[in-house]
């Protein structure tokens, strides 16, 4: 291993820590109302995580397209698949455009989405709030615990070789489990240790006014960032030899 790839799975590795550690230092050196301006809503922290999604979604129809002219089936409609969600997870997060296009969101949208904003992970009832926890808390465990258990099935011989061969590309490394596994952290300590409105007072205090869970998305959309690069360049490795 050459230093520049050390240095660069330390860095992944380390992540989650920058990211606390660079909103931490912005909210101890600036006011309230410039946080929330410049920071928050509409500010570095929510575009930094539509972006991310962004580039997620070239990388991962890049891999695709790949997969496809390879002729591996499974792994090309499995890429196609998280292409798709990147797309719609970017598309949630800024609103379908809205704020990008200044556009007026329908009355509907004003009556039953909390920060009236056109996308459905804000809306009010239908079990959105509870169902976008859980399912970030899922992804959360696949990308912490999936290559663990993974590896121990093969040890044990119990998958076969084609199975080996899939989750060789959808398992992230284990240098993502802090990226991932943060969203575990966060899903526990709110349900299970202090509860929604004390952790809101804790992150007033140390992290960012009422947006913890914002910085754990974005550390979750490096997540999928930086397992995306990894297969990418894998796969840029791979075309090469067919050139």
């Amino acid at each position: 291993m050459n230093k520049v790839t050390f240095l660069l799975k330390r860095f992944v590795f380390l992540c989650p820590i920058f990211v606390f550690l660079f909103f931490f230092v912005l909210k101890r050196n600036m006011s309230i109302h410039a946080y929330h301006s410049h920071v928050l809503e509409g500010g570095i922290l929510e575009v930094t995580t539509e972006i991310n999604y962004l580039i997620c979604f070239f990388i991962s129809w890049y891999i695709y397209i790949s997969f496809r002219n390879m002729g591996k089936k499974l792994l090309k409609w499995l890429y196609f698949l998280l292409s798709i969600g990147m797309l719609f997870i970017f598309l949630e997060e800024i609103s379908y455009g809205q704020r990008l296009f200044n556009i007026e969101p329908p009355q509907y949208f004003k009556d039953n989405n909390r920060q009236d904003e056109i996308n459905f992970h804000n809306m009010i009832g239908f079990g959105v709030t509870k169902s976008m926890w859980i399912f970030k808390f899922l992804i959360g465990l696949y990308g912490t615990f999936s290559l663990f258990i993974v590896s121990k099935l093969i040890a044990k011989k119990k998958i076969p070789e084609k199975v080996k061969e899939v989750a060789d590309w959808v398992c992230p490394d284990y240098i993502l489990i802090p990226c991932f596994s943060t969203i575990i952290v966060q899903y526990v300590f709110v349900n299970f240790i202090v509860g929604s409105k004390n952790i809101n007072k804790i992150f007033d205090n140390f992290f960012v006014h009422f947006h913890g869970h914002e910085i754990t998305e974005l550390i979750l959309s490096f997540g999928f960032l930086f397992f995306l690069s990894i297969n990418a360049y894998r796969v840029h490795l791979i075309n090469k030899t067919y050139e």
